[in-house]
Parts: C-alpha cells; structure tokens; sequence
C-alpha cells in the first residue's frame, strides 16, 4: 500500500487529535522496557541533516550563531511533534525539550587540535591531526583546559545564552527546558586516536610500534575522563559518577576482536571505571560493520546495549552474544532514500525476521540513519513497515 504524506514544507501546524497516536507510543516504550514487547520501537525520528536538507537553511550559520541553533533546533522538535516519522509523541508538548549545545562529534577532536571544516550543508567534518605526518609530537602534547579552543569557548557561551532564554522565552506558547550538550559522553578513545593521528596510521602503529600506540591511547583516554568530568561535571553541573554512560567508539570496527580485547579495551574500561557508576551497565553505539565485536562486549558484564546499524545480521548475533543485550538496528540509507513503499517494505521484512526480534530487546533506528534528502513520503513509509513488521 502506498503511503501518502505531504511535502515538509507543508507541514506548518501541529496536530489537535493526538490522544490515540500517542498513547500507543506509550505502551510500545513502556512495554519494551518492561521486557514484555508488543512491537519493535522505531526511535529517531527526523534528525538535523535532514531538517536541514528539506528547509534549505545554512549549517554553518547554525553551528556559529547561537540563535540560529536556538531556533532551528526548536523548529526540528516542532516538526518531529507533527508528524508521525517515529515513536515519539505527536503535538503540543507542556514543555519543549531542551536546546542542547550540538557539534555532531567533532569537539573532541577539535579540542585536541584536529582542524574541521563547518558548510552551509554538510556535517562538520574533523580533519587531518596534529600527529599524522608528525607521530613524534606525541610526547609534546598536555592535556589543554576543556574550554580553551573555539568550540570549547563556545560551548560556555552557547549553554549561558540558552539557559537566559529559556528563563525568558516560550516558543509557541510553551516554556522550553534548560538547555544541554548533546551527543555521547566520548566519541572514543580510539575513535580519538584514529583523528589525531589518523586511521591507516594508528592501525600500523598497532601492530608495527605498539608501545607508542599505548602511548597514544593513554594520552586520550586522561584526555577524555578530563573533559567528561570538566563538561558533565561542572559545567552541567551533573553527579559523578555517571549512571547513564552512553558512549561510542566506531573505529573499532577497523580491528579484530583479538586486538580490540587487548589493545582497546582496557581504554573503554578505564574510562567506564574513572567516570561511571560501578553498579549499572552501559550503552555503546558503534556504526559500521561491528559483528565480530558483539559476543565480547555482551561478556564484560559492563554493557548493556549496543547500538548498531545495518550491516550488523541480529539474528547472528542472538546467537552469539546471547538474548540479554539490548540491540538496534536499521536498514541501508539508500534503501530508503531512493525506495519506493513496497521496496522499503520489503527491506524492513528482511531485517526484522523472527529471530531478529527475538523475545525483544530490539530498536529500529530512523533518522539517525537515512540520508539527507530522503522523501517525507518515503520516512512515513519507513515508519509504517516497521508498525506492521515489527508485530511480536
């Protein structure tokens, strides 16, 4: 069945007759949390890229001018609120969420000298490292204060000018939360390593120079529980130690689980130990082809879900890593982007078969995964399969 939904750009009020959509959103989350699922949730909804895609607004304007990010990212939660693309729930919300100061996974980098590069449309993209062509400088490095580079600067400024305006402001009527900073609490110590020095060149090292890669490792992991504590500590003013530790470390799908248990792993423990609560089990997103990671991490015992994406076969790995870890998944970008409602139907099929869902512990990802420019229409359709696919 073809799915019909209106272009984005005429979607400009949010729906009144709200109370069914949403109510069924409620019993979905609240049953996959009590372990008894009804269906698969589908979290993401519309995300930035693709709000700003379909609106036509600079990125870099966003990104460097704080009311630009006030303002568009309460427009994206507007949007999200009046169309069903997801779990979420739909209308005129008693509060909006807060603004969260948002650098799409760069700031570390940054923060450690790697140069970016901010568009009108692209993702802020983390460039070549100080370490690339000059491993030797390693050891000139320290530890710089948290806030000391532009985004670290701006970070302060951004969370200071958005808690004024939530004291002062509503936006559609509404108050708006105290703002926050998004993303994980570390992007990863060898995702971190894999920017300052470069991918090709910290897998070599590795294995041809493993005691400057320790060197370096050890270097970003006291980096990392420094700027956890300084940015979740006190600047958010939170408690240490965590007990949501949400983190990630894609390019450890560029290792072997030999080399992953060896040599990274104890940086991911490390960290987990410093800043987080010892009684709770964690979260870990890993995009790419991740695999043969998911049997070791279900052992350690300190995570507890794994945020996957598409390349990652469920169904496998239920019978690898057991039935007690928490998984997502998704399908190809393109799929969707260039689909149509039957094509997408059929890729959701094959994603959430039988095994995959398992006895639940099971999320599909949306917009965190659909490519910039993908249809209004084929999101909905996106959304629709997952409803009828995802049936326990």
């Amino acid at each position: 069945m073809d799915v019909i939904s209106p272009k984005p750009s005429e979607v400009r009020t949010l729906p009144t007759d709200v109370e069914r959509p949403n109510e069924e959103v409620r019993r979905v989350w609240k049953a996959y949390r009590s372990d008894k699922p009804i269906r698969v949730p589908f979290s993401g909804g519309i995300g930035l890229r693709q709000h700003q895609a379909w609106f036509g607004y600079s990125l870099r304007e966003f990104f460097l001018n704080p009311e630009e990010m006030w303002r568009r990212s309460l427009e994206l939660q507007r949007f999200n609120r009046s169309v069903a693309t997801g779990d979420h729930e739909l209308g005129l919300p008693d509060q909006w969420g807060p603004v969260a100061v948002y650098w799409m996974n760069a700031a570390e980098a940054e923060w450690l000298g790697c140069a970016i590069r901010i568009d009108d449309s692209e993702s802020i993209w983390v460039q070549d490292g100080p370490l690339r062509k000059h491993k030797e400088r390693l050891y000139d490095l320290e530890i710089p204060p948290v806030f000391s580079t532009e985004l670290g600067r701006r970070t302060v400024e951004y969370l200071d000018y958005f808690r004024e305006k939530a004291k002062t402001e509503e936006f559609e009527g509404r108050p708006v939360a105290p703002p926050t900073y998004a993303g994980f609490r570390t992007q990863g110590p060898f995702e971190l390593a894999c920017h300052l020095r470069g991918a090709t060149e910290a897998c070599i090292d590795l294995c041809e120079d493993p005691q400057y890669f320790h060197d370096l490792m050890d270097f970003c992991t006291r980096a990392i529980i420094t700027r956890i504590r300084a940015v979740y500590g006190d600047l958010l003013d939170g408690e240490l130690p965590l007990g949501d530790f949400a983190y990630a470390d894609d390019s450890i799908a560029l290792v072997s689980p030999t080399s992953f248990q060896e040599h990274v792993w104890p940086y991911h423990k490390r960290i987990i130990d410093a800043v987080a609560a010892p009684e709770k089990q964690h979260f870990i997103h890993l995009c790419g082809t991740v695999q043969h990671h998911l049997p070791f991490l279900a052992e350690t015992g300190l995570i507890s879900y794994v945020g996957t994406s598409y390349p990652v076969d469920i169904a496998r790995a239920r019978k690898d890593a057991g039935s007690n870890l928490w998984l997502d998944t998704a399908v190809h970008a393109d799929a969707v982007l260039r689909g149509t409602p039957r094509s997408i139907e059929a890729a959701v099929a094959g994603k959430l078969t039988r095994e995959a869902k398992g006895n639940g512990r099971l999320v599909f990802m949306g917009g965190n995964y659909v490519a910039p420019g993908t249809s209004l229409a084929n999101f909905v359709a996106l959304y629709e399969a997952v409803r009828r696919h995802g049936a326990y």
